[in-house]
């Protein structure tokens, strides 16, 4: 399903997968990491909910860096 979302997002229908999503791209030391998932926006931040374990958080937590596309 993520895929999908993905592929969809590349081509330019992100909109098709709904106004509550980002594409989220981190980087690992091999490749870049692609996912997609909802956020919310509260006093002017945007905030990206995700289990502990999540690989794009380890990502995040070893490179302080991400492409966030809305």
């Amino acid at each position: 399903m993520e895929a999908a979302l993905i592929i969809a997002w590349r081509l330019g229908l992100g909109w098709l997968v709904g106004r509550r999503f980002v594409l989220l791209t981190t980087s690992t030391q091999e490749s870049e990491r692609l996912s997609v998932h909802p956020y919310a926006f509260a006093g002017g931040t945007f905030y990206v909910p995700a289990d502990p374990g999540a690989p794009w958080v380890g990502d995040v937590a070893a490179k302080p860096q991400a492409l966030v596309q809305a």
